[in-house]
């Protein structure tokens, strides 16, 4: 009577394990598929829009991360950096569309299809998780790097919300190819 008991127990804790460990990839795959379908509702439960657009802020205007002025040494730059910080960017706020989330998790571009329409091919409605893998993983935090085609990568961040419920935190923006040397 006690081994069944205890084989269920043990069954319970690997299943909790694997669905811990594996939240942070199912929670990217929503974030992907949320973005392809357009469900922006969908996207508001997966994104922490706060934390992702100060992140994207500091990709698009650097100047705009730099260190605040000092009211006590620079009291007119402080309240112009206080009023020019209130307003979210709209550089950040229009990388966050759904077409452009879906483009920078799909690793290749927008989808292939608009609206209303069949795909021309089953790949293109079910994209592959080629160029996507798992950089870090720990129990709080986890980074999903998706690599295109030219080898840029984008870099998603999640941060664990719940036990097994994951927010997108950060993105961080694929970097321009490096400049190839000219042959004379």
């Amino acid at each position: 009577m006690k081994r069944p008991f205890f084989n269920l127990i043990l069954i319970a804790i690997v299943a909790f394990a694997a669905i811990f460990v594996s939240a942070p990839w199912f929670a990217f795959r929503a974030l992907h598929a949320a973005a392809i379908s357009n469900d922006v509702q969908a996207m508001a439960e997966l994104i922490d829009f706060n934390a992702v657009r100060q992140g994207l802020q500091s990709q698009v205007d650097p100047a705009a991360s730099a260190p605040a002025p000092d009211i006590w040494h620079d009291p007119i730059g402080a309240i112009r950096h206080a009023l020019a910080t209130a307003a979210p960017s709209k550089d950040s706020d229009a990388l966050l569309t759904p077409a452009n989330i879906a483009a920078l998790s799909t690793g290749s571009g927008p989808p292939k299809t608009t609206p209303g329409t069949l795909p021309d091919t089953v790949a293109d409605l079910f994209p592959g998780t080629h160029g996507r893998s798992i950089r870090y993983w720990d129990p709080n935090r986890c980074r999903i790097v998706v690599r295109r085609e030219d080898g840029r990568e984008a870099m998603f961040t999640f941060e664990r919300r719940g036990w097994v419920s994951w927010k997108l935190v950060l993105i961080t923006l694929p970097k321009a190819p490096p400049a190839t040397p000219a042959t004379h």
